[in-house]
């Protein structure tokens, strides 16, 4: 379980000592359902990249996903299916 912060400067360590993310930053940057996604989706505008936040998306139900401009200059392809 991680340790949560109420100050989003304050750093987060894992219970194995890793630098991370307080929850709640993590929770607002990720979309958790198909609405949620298009509308972050739309507001950062097309096209954009869909990634998993744990794992790979749809693997864990309920598991929430990040909606990020396209990086038109990667050095590295990644392919995902979304599909239901």
């Amino acid at each position: 379980m991680l340790q949560r912060c109420h100050e989003l400067s304050e750093m987060v360590l894992s219970d194995s000592g890793y630098a991370t993310v307080a929850y709640d930053v993590y929770d607002k940057a990720c979309t958790h359902d198909t609405a949620e996604g298009l509308a972050s989706a739309e507001h950062i505008g097309f096209p954009v990249m869909i990634k998993a936040s744990e794992g790979e998306v749809g693997e864990a139900p309920g598991s929430p996903a990040f909606v990020m401009t396209l990086a038109g200059a990667a050095r590295h392809l990644e392919v995902q299916v979304l599909a239901d």
